[in-house]
């Protein structure tokens, strides 16, 4: 899965990028779409992107890649099960925005993020890029996190504030 499929602007492509590609964009287009179908996209993919990233010893983004799968195995059980305190077994969670202060907070979250991964892999690892990888790293972990408590206060009926009618999720 390694080996090199075909070369771009002098970058070498593996069958394993090709593959980790296709499924996350069939997950993208699941999850515009609002399908229960993209869950397990997302897992497989995000798998075969901490392979890669890892084989090529970028370490903060292939073990965000397994915070991924982990976020997805949970969100997959919310968009099938979840729903908000107080309601029937029927009723499913919607989709909800970050409000402009829950916005702000990620981005500072992110910079705070980046410091410390950055650090981290600077310190701890043989990365040859650790404040490019620590990057992308802190931000995915940052919107994560406060997606992840933005969704909680959502079922528990608070901070549901941002919610949009009619975004019921489709299975």
């Amino acid at each position: 899965m390694l080996a090199t499929a075909f070369t771009v602007w002098g970058a070498a492509v593996s069958w394993l990028e090709i593959a980790a590609f296709m499924l996350a964009l069939a997950c993208v287009v699941g999850n515009v779409a609002q399908r229960l179908w993209a869950w397990p996209l997302a897992i497989v993919s995000s798998l075969l992107y901490a392979w890669l990233f890892a084989s090529h010893r970028i370490y903060g983004d292939a073990s965000l890649q397994l915070f991924f799968v982990l976020a997805s195995c949970w969100g997959w059980w919310q968009w099938r099960y979840g729903r908000r305190a107080g309601q029937p077994p029927e009723a499913r969670l919607r989709v909800v925005r970050l409000g402009t202060r829950q916005r702000l907070m990620v981005v500072g979250a992110w910079l705070l993020l980046w410091l410390l991964v950055g650090g981290v892999l600077d310190t701890f690892t043989d990365s040859d890029v650790p404040w490019l990888d620590a990057l992308p790293t802190a931000g995915s972990v940052a919107h994560g996190h406060a997606t992840f408590w933005l969704r909680a206060a959502a079922a528990t009926g608070r901070g549901t504030r941002n919610v949009r009618s009619g975004s019921e999720p489709s299975r």
